[in-house]
């Protein structure tokens, strides 16, 4: 699931967003693994109103966190870095998510 931030990525933000949005999903996951920035203080909020666990890698080991790094590799090609999102509709973000999904399938 790709989300658009279009507030910001304050950790206000961050931890309200996603908890509505897993809704969308027909299986919500077990856990998440967030990256250690400062838009992640918020995870005890979002873990109270989704019962979903936050987890962090430790700093400097991001191998730790394998598929948020694949992740963000395969969505560079849709995205290049530096890409601003305030023009991606859910529509586009839901495209590319579906491609990536489509990819994966295909690749097992």
């Amino acid at each position: 699931m790709l989300l658009r931030l279009a507030d910001g990525k304050s950790s206000e933000h961050i931890s309200a967003k996603p908890s509505w949005n897993l809704r969308r999903l027909s299986c919500a996951p077990c856990s998440l693994t967030w990256d250690q920035g400062g838009e992640s203080t918020r995870h005890d909020e979002f873990t109270a109103v989704t019962g979903i666990p936050v987890y962090f890698c430790d700093p400097a080991g991001p191998w730790q966190c394998g598929s948020n790094e694949k992740a963000g590799g395969l969505l560079r090609q849709y995205f290049p870095k530096g890409t601003g999102f305030s023009s991606c509709t859910a529509q586009q973000l839901d495209a590319v998510a579906a491609q990536l999904i489509s990819s994966h399938a295909q690749d097992t």
